[in-house]
């Protein structure tokens, strides 16, 4: 893959080129070589007028889907699903941090997504609600007001969402009472998404 620059303004989505795209998916943190016939990749790039969408599948990820906006300075994450049978270990935060450290040479500012969860789906067991806080997204000012309701319904005292998922019982009240919440990382340098992810110790399962 081509080194990525930042000489560029990268204000349009023909100012991206494939492998700066294929960087920017964080695919390349899970796996060295794509071009491993193992790995079974496939990519699938679509340039629009303000955005660029990218659909990548492996033998360990269902599908992992981004849209690029450039005009925005930001990605939008729209899903990453680890398949059930895959053992893959370190999946997210291999992706994360990849992320983290390719979207500012191409000018990326801020990683958005929605941290689900999602009981209707039997085949796909929705982990972010719980998982994406340690790996240093923060909720947005509109999850968080209903974050702090449900705290209150429950007698809770006010906290942040690190704070509940530190102790076994908070962890127990969010399986049961968590909800899908908007996330984002600021890429800024010394924030407090940066130091999260780096005080992240990777665990088996994730």
């Amino acid at each position: 893959m081509a080194s990525l620059s930042n000489s560029k303004q990268y204000n349009s989505p023909n100012d991206f080129t494939d492998d700066e795209i294929i960087k920017l998916t964080g695919v390349l943190g899970v796996y060295g070589n794509l071009r491993d016939p193992r790995i079974k990749f496939s990519c699938n790039i679509r340039r629009y007028s303000e955005s660029i969408v990218v659909k990548i599948t492996t033998v360990d990820i269902l599908e992992l889907q981004i849209t690029i906006e450039p005009q925005n300075r930001l990605i939008y994450n729209e899903s990453l699903v680890k398949r059930k049978d895959s053992k893959k270990t370190g999946l997210a935060h291999s992706w994360v941090k990849s992320q983290v450290e390719n979207a500012p040479a191409c000018l990326i500012n801020m990683l958005e997504g929605a941290a689900h969860k999602d009981d209707t789906d039997q085949d796909i067991i929705w982990i972010g609600y719980i998982l994406w806080h340690k790996l240093g997204y923060l909720m947005a000012e509109k999850s968080m007001k209903e974050f702090d309701l449900t705290l209150e319904k429950h007698k809770l005292e006010k906290q942040d969402i690190t704070k509940l998922l530190s102790t076994k019982e908070g962890i127990e009240f969010w399986q049961t009472e968590g909800f899908t919440w908007d996330c984002y990382f600021d890429l800024a340098p010394q924030s407090t998404s940066r130091l999260i992810l780096e005080n992240y110790k990777p665990s088996s399962k994730n």
